[in-house]
Order: C-alpha cells, then sequence, then structure tokens
C-alpha cells in the first residue's frame, strides 16, 4: 500500500466512516489480509474467526455456533471485545493491531443454524493502517466510476509515478504473444502499437500484463480489441483500442493512486498537475513512432 498523509487518511475517515465493503477474496488479496491471524477476544480469551464485511465504524464476523466463542460473545452482549486485524506488508512486515468494540447485532449467518454473524461496533476511531487500506479500496471503486474513461497517455514521467515496469509490459492476443507498445491506459482500457492487420484483430481477445513496483505486482487485464486505427507512414503498425473485462481492483487502486497524486498542492502549477492526462499533440506521437524502438518491434 502507499504511503497517505495524515491529511488524505482524515478525508477517508469522514467520507467512508459508514461505507461497508464486502470481504471478498479479491478484496483480501487487494488488503494483504492474513485471514488465519483474525481473531475476536473477550473475557481474555480469543478465537479464530472470519471477517464477512467490514467499514470504518464496524465489522462483521462469522463464528460458529458449536463452538466455547459463540456462548461466551453472546453472554457478554454489554462487555467490551476486541478484533484483531492483521495484514502483511510485501517487504515481509506483518501490521497486526487490536480494535475495541461492542456487540450491536448477532443473526444467522445465511440463514445457516450453524453459523452466527456478529456486528462488532468499534468504541473509537480504527488506527491508520486500517482506515488507509480500506479507504483506498472505497476511493478506488469510486473513482473507477467517475474517471472511468479517462486515459493516462504514458511517458517517462508518468510511468515513474505510476511505478509501472513497463519493460515487462505483455500483450497476447488469442493467446499469441504480440510484440507491442502501450501508449495509455485508464480504468475501463487501453490502447497498445502492435505490428499486425487490421482485420485479422478486430474483436479478437486480449490479455494485457502489466507489472508494478513498490510493492512488485503482476496484474493480468483481461479484455477485447473493440476499434483499430491505421498509423500514417507505417503501413505495418496499427493501435488497437482494448476495452477490460472486470479490471482486477489492484488495478484500480494503482490508477486511482496516481489521479490522487495529481491533486492540486500548495503553489503547484495547474497546467503541470494534469499535462499527463491530456492527449498527446499529433507531431509528438509521430516522432515516437520514428524511435529506434519502434524498429525492434518490427516482425
Amino acid at each position: 500500500m502507499s504511503v497517505l498523509t495524515s491529511k488524505v487518511i482524515d478525508t477517508y475517515y469522514e467520507k467512508y466512516r459508514d461505507k461497508e465493503i464486502m470481504f471478498s477474496s479479491e478484496v483480501t488479496k487487494a488488503l494483504y489480509l492474513m485471514p488465519r491471524q483474525i481473531f475476536v477476544k473477550c473475557g481474555g480469551d480469543q478465537w479464530p474467526c472470519i471477517i464477512n464485511s467490514s467499514s470504518l465504524s464496524f465489522v462483521r464476523i462469522i463464528i460458529g455456533t458449536l463452538g466455547g466463542a459463540f456462548k461466551k460473545l453472546t453472554n457478554s452482549k454489554n462487555e467490551i471485545v476486541s478484533i484483531r486485524f492483521s495484514f502483511y506488508e510485501p517487504e515481509g512486515n506483518v501490521v497486526s493491531f487490536f480494535v475495541n468494540a461492542h456487540i450491536s447485532e448477532i443473526s444467522k449467518f445465511n440463514g445457516n443454524q450453524e453459523l452466527a454473524l456478529f456486528t462488532l461496533t468499534f468504541s473509537q476511531r480504527p488506527p491508520n493502517a486500517l482506515i488507509e487500506r480500506i479507504g483506498q479500496i472505497l476511493e478506488a471503486n469510486k473513482n473507477s466510476n467517475r474517471r472511468k474513461e479517462e486515459r493516462i497517455i504514458l511517458n517517462e514521467s508518468v510511468i515513474r509515478k505510476l511505478q509501472l515496469d513497463n519493460s515487462k509490459t505483455e500483450l497476447y492476443i488469442e493467446k499469441v504473444p504480440r510484440k507491442s507498445i502501450l501508449r495509455d491506459i485508464s480504468f475501463s482500457g487501453a490502447k497498445v502499437i502492435v505490428v499486425g492487420i487490421a482485420k485479422f484483430l478486430q474483436d479478437k481477445s486480449v490479455v494485457l500484463s502489466l507489472n508494478f513496483e513498490d510493492p512488485q505486482e503482476k496484474i493480468l487485464l483481461q479484455g477485447k480489441v473493440i476499434n483499430i486505427q491505421k498509423i500514417d507512414g507505417r503501413a505495418e503498425l496499427i493501435t488497437i483500442s482494448i476495452h477490460f473485462e472486470n479490471p482486477s481492483l489492484l488495478y484500480k487502486i494503482r490508477l486511482s493512486n496516481y489521479f490522487s497524486s495529481l491533486l492540486p498542492r500548495p503553489n503547484s502549477n495547474k497546467n503541470e498537475e494534469t499535462e499527463n492526462v491530456e492527449q498527446k499533440p499529433i507531431d509528438e506521437e509521430k516522432k515516437t513512432l520514428s524511435a529506434p524502438s519502434i524498429e525492434a518491434h518490427k516482425e
């Protein structure tokens, strides 16, 4: 997870305090959550549990009804309990902490007599580590809808801010690897320059593999070629437009963090902050296509 300022974390807390997210496998992965290290504690005892969902003001956990934890917790509705969160970090560190809460609701989980759903309402604001993780996911989901079609033109500065290792970018069309140059990306798709014949690539399935750093993540984006443009003066090259099918949450977080980095800062130049999401001039594009790197992609 990227390091956020206290002001950003405070903003997340105010915006998303009561916004609940389900802990699906994708969310668990994006949070770097350690599911086997999640415990609920009450009266000096603690038991493993499963997080079903959470916000920044409460968490819902699943407990079996046949064990001692269920009996102890149901008899402790007026007592302070705590939930232990554990996250791993790519560099090998583990972040763990308890959050005090009280039991505000108990119900069956999906009608199952052997499973109970406990809602634990936090007694106070949770640690910044939790606000940061959940806040980034909620912000990414919001930005992926609000800025769905906004294109990020790739250049050295943008690639550095995205922490994208562009040298490892790979493109597969109908499962066949193709030499390519990534031109721009968005939440919904990408534009890629490839060597090929337009009529043979239209509507073909695509997998775009992107490698990011800090932390190192390889993200596969499945999609489809929806448009093809010829490049003037380069008969062997075309630009294909790819529409992503259900892009991963990790990808959304990467782009959301990039857009957040463009927010105006005190004494910043507005044009400088926004130039990387504008269209490249035609002359600059022609220079790019004439670069020696393109020649290496001829087949």
